[in-house]
């Protein structure tokens, strides 16, 4: 025995109406929600997370003409026109989550060949940790360092 189309299609545009109520709640009709005491307090404490004490060194094949190293907006070490093949400095970097990401600029002269630069970080108490950038010119990259 064979149903009529008609009384079927209009069975199941109902069953699409009646979906349609939900979805629109879930996707569209609700508001986000203020922050929670709890989720506040974590990014007070985010902002006020324990540093660790970080020995940062660069070498070079070549010397660059400019060397910068940031840690999000943050810049732990500019330099310009260095004359030797090495460099260290002293910073702190928040190292709770035993991972950091550096963005590291480095400008060569004009006529170097393709280079590499070579920055370890010594954080207390961690692994010493080396990345390498090649390049030649100006480079800009973002060097990553997780500890197990």
């Amino acid at each position: 025995m064979r149903g009529w189309p008609l009384i079927e299609l209009l069975g199941l545009s109902g069953a699409l109406a009646l979906l349609t109520l939900p979805l629109h709640a879930f996707t569209l009709g609700r508001r986000p929600l203020p922050p929670s005491p709890a989720a506040t307090t974590a990014t007070a404490a985010q902002d006020h997370e324990e540093r660790t004490p970080v020995r940062l060194s660069a070498r070079f094949v070549h010397p660059p003409s400019r060397l910068r190293v940031c840690n999000g907006p943050e810049i732990l070490w500019e330099s310009a026109a260095l004359s030797t093949t090495s460099a260290s400095a002293r910073c702190t970097l928040p190292l709770a989550i035993a991972a950091v990401d550096l963005r590291v600029e480095v400008e060569w002269p004009a006529g170097t060949p393709e280079t590499v630069v070579e920055l370890t970080l010594e954080p207390d108490g961690l692994d010493t940790l080396s990345r390498t950038a090649w390049g030649t010119g100006t480079v800009e990259t973002i060097l990553s360092y997780t500890w197990p």
